[in-house]
Protein backbone atom coordinates (compact mmCIF):
# COMPACT_ATOMS: atom_id res chain seq x y z
CA UNK A 1 0.00 0.00 0.00
CA UNK A 2 2.63 2.63 0.83
CA UNK A 3 4.53 1.68 -2.30
CA UNK A 4 1.02 2.65 -4.52
CA UNK A 5 0.92 6.06 -2.28
CA UNK A 6 4.58 7.07 -3.23
CA UNK A 7 3.85 5.98 -7.21
CA UNK A 8 1.30 8.60 -6.94
CA UNK A 9 2.91 11.67 -7.08
CA UNK A 10 4.85 10.19 -10.39
CA UNK A 11 1.71 9.14 -12.46
CA UNK A 12 0.47 12.88 -11.56
CA UNK A 13 3.49 14.45 -12.83
CA UNK A 14 3.60 12.10 -15.70
CA UNK A 15 0.08 12.97 -16.28
CA UNK A 16 0.65 16.54 -15.95
CA UNK A 17 3.28 16.28 -18.30
CA UNK A 18 1.33 14.45 -21.52
CA UNK A 19 -1.22 16.84 -20.44
CA UNK A 20 0.72 20.12 -21.47
CA UNK A 21 1.79 17.79 -24.46
CA UNK A 22 -1.50 17.72 -25.79
CA UNK A 23 -2.53 20.85 -25.43
CA UNK A 24 0.38 22.24 -27.62
CA UNK A 25 -0.88 19.85 -29.99
CA UNK A 26 -4.16 21.40 -29.95
CA UNK A 27 -2.58 24.54 -29.62
CA UNK A 28 -1.10 24.02 -33.17
CA UNK A 29 -3.99 22.55 -34.44
CA UNK A 30 -5.88 25.63 -33.88
CA UNK A 31 -3.37 27.71 -35.40
CA UNK A 32 -3.52 26.00 -38.65
CA UNK A 33 -7.21 25.90 -38.52
CA UNK A 34 -8.99 27.87 -41.06
CA UNK A 35 -12.62 27.10 -40.41
CA UNK A 36 -14.37 30.36 -39.10
CA UNK A 37 -17.87 30.02 -39.34
CA UNK A 38 -21.04 27.08 -38.92
CA UNK A 39 -20.70 26.90 -42.57
CA UNK A 40 -17.30 25.99 -42.84
CA UNK A 41 -17.53 23.29 -40.45
CA UNK A 42 -20.42 21.38 -41.77
CA UNK A 43 -18.75 21.65 -44.77
CA UNK A 44 -15.13 20.48 -43.40
CA UNK A 45 -17.04 17.70 -41.26
CA UNK A 46 -18.99 17.01 -44.54
CA UNK A 47 -15.84 16.03 -46.33
CA UNK A 48 -14.00 14.42 -43.49
CA UNK A 49 -17.13 11.89 -43.32
CA UNK A 50 -16.95 10.96 -47.31
CA UNK A 51 -13.07 10.89 -47.18
CA UNK A 52 -13.11 8.73 -43.96
CA UNK A 53 -11.98 5.19 -43.90
CA UNK A 54 -15.22 3.52 -42.83
CA UNK A 55 -17.91 1.31 -43.63
CA UNK A 56 -21.19 2.17 -45.70
CA UNK A 57 -23.00 1.41 -42.27
CA UNK A 58 -20.67 3.27 -39.60
CA UNK A 59 -21.03 6.75 -42.72
CA UNK A 60 -25.27 6.13 -42.61
CA UNK A 61 -24.75 6.42 -38.79
CA UNK A 62 -22.59 9.12 -38.60
CA UNK A 63 -24.20 10.94 -41.09
CA UNK A 64 -27.89 10.28 -39.37
CA UNK A 65 -25.81 11.27 -35.78
CA UNK A 66 -24.24 14.61 -37.82
CA UNK A 67 -27.66 15.44 -39.17
CA UNK A 68 -29.64 15.28 -35.78
CA UNK A 69 -27.36 16.62 -33.79
CA UNK A 70 -26.63 19.53 -36.07
CA UNK A 71 -30.86 20.38 -36.11
CA UNK A 72 -30.51 19.98 -32.35
CA UNK A 73 -27.84 22.55 -31.89
CA UNK A 74 -29.49 24.45 -34.64
CA UNK A 75 -32.78 24.66 -32.21
CA UNK A 76 -30.55 25.69 -29.25
CA UNK A 77 -28.70 28.33 -30.97
CA UNK A 78 -32.11 29.99 -32.37
CA UNK A 79 -33.53 29.82 -28.70
CA UNK A 80 -30.20 31.19 -27.68
CA UNK A 81 -30.16 34.43 -30.39
CA UNK A 82 -34.12 35.39 -29.55
CA UNK A 83 -33.00 35.37 -25.57
CA UNK A 84 -29.90 37.51 -26.27
CA UNK A 85 -32.34 39.81 -28.00
CA UNK A 86 -34.61 40.14 -25.51
CA UNK A 87 -31.35 40.75 -22.77
CA UNK A 88 -30.06 43.52 -25.23
CA UNK A 89 -34.02 45.13 -25.45
CA UNK A 90 -33.36 45.00 -21.86
CA UNK A 91 -30.21 46.51 -21.46
CA UNK A 92 -30.26 49.34 -24.45
CA UNK A 93 -33.76 50.41 -23.54
CA UNK A 94 -33.70 51.97 -19.64
CA UNK A 95 -37.70 52.24 -19.41
CA UNK A 96 -38.03 48.21 -20.25
CA UNK A 97 -34.90 47.31 -17.85
CA UNK A 98 -35.71 45.08 -15.28
CA UNK A 99 -32.76 43.49 -13.17
CA UNK A 100 -35.23 40.77 -12.19
CA UNK A 101 -35.58 40.10 -16.03
CA UNK A 102 -31.91 40.27 -17.03
CA UNK A 103 -30.90 37.40 -14.97
CA UNK A 104 -33.60 35.55 -15.29
CA UNK A 105 -32.55 35.50 -19.29
CA UNK A 106 -28.92 35.20 -18.29
CA UNK A 107 -29.17 32.22 -16.21
CA UNK A 108 -31.73 30.87 -19.22
CA UNK A 109 -28.96 31.47 -21.75
CA UNK A 110 -26.30 29.98 -19.23
CA UNK A 111 -28.85 26.51 -19.18
CA UNK A 112 -28.83 26.61 -23.00
CA UNK A 113 -25.00 27.24 -23.74
CA UNK A 114 -24.68 23.96 -21.18
CA UNK A 115 -27.33 22.15 -22.75
CA UNK A 116 -25.09 22.82 -26.55
CA UNK A 117 -22.09 21.46 -24.87
CA UNK A 118 -23.92 18.40 -23.52
CA UNK A 119 -25.29 17.54 -27.11
CA UNK A 120 -22.22 18.47 -28.25
CA UNK A 121 -20.30 16.25 -26.19
CA UNK A 122 -23.11 13.86 -26.81
CA UNK A 123 -22.33 13.33 -30.57
CA UNK A 124 -18.42 13.17 -30.12
CA UNK A 125 -19.08 10.21 -27.47
CA UNK A 126 -21.82 8.65 -29.94
CA UNK A 127 -19.33 9.25 -33.16
CA UNK A 128 -16.71 7.47 -31.17
CA UNK A 129 -18.84 5.04 -30.27
CA UNK A 130 -20.07 4.28 -34.00
CA UNK A 131 -15.96 4.27 -35.09
CA UNK A 132 -15.62 1.22 -32.77
CA UNK A 133 -13.36 3.76 -30.27
CA UNK A 134 -13.57 2.32 -26.42
CA UNK A 135 -14.89 5.56 -24.17
CA UNK A 136 -12.80 7.69 -21.60
CA UNK A 137 -11.57 5.63 -18.96
CA UNK A 138 -13.32 6.69 -15.99
CA UNK A 139 -10.13 7.21 -14.29
CA UNK A 140 -8.26 9.31 -17.07
CA UNK A 141 -11.22 11.36 -16.66
CA UNK A 142 -10.53 11.67 -13.01
CA UNK A 143 -7.16 13.21 -13.34
CA UNK A 144 -8.47 15.34 -15.95
CA UNK A 145 -10.57 16.72 -13.35
CA UNK A 146 -8.25 17.07 -10.91
CA UNK A 147 -6.17 18.99 -13.09
CA UNK A 148 -8.67 21.37 -14.12
CA UNK A 149 -9.62 21.76 -10.86
CA UNK A 150 -5.63 22.44 -9.46
CA UNK A 151 -5.83 24.96 -12.59
CA UNK A 152 -9.01 26.61 -11.88
CA UNK A 153 -7.95 27.40 -7.71
CA UNK A 154 -4.38 28.71 -8.87
CA UNK A 155 -6.21 31.46 -11.15
CA UNK A 156 -8.72 32.06 -8.16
Amino acid sequence: MKLAIKFIPVLLIFSACAHSVVEERIDRKLEKSSVDTQGELRTETGRLLETAPLTKEQKLKLSILRQTSRVELDNISQQSLKLQAILAQDVFTPEKFDREEVELVKERIRDLENKRLATLFNAVDEANAIMGREPLKKNTRMLDEFFDNKESTRSN
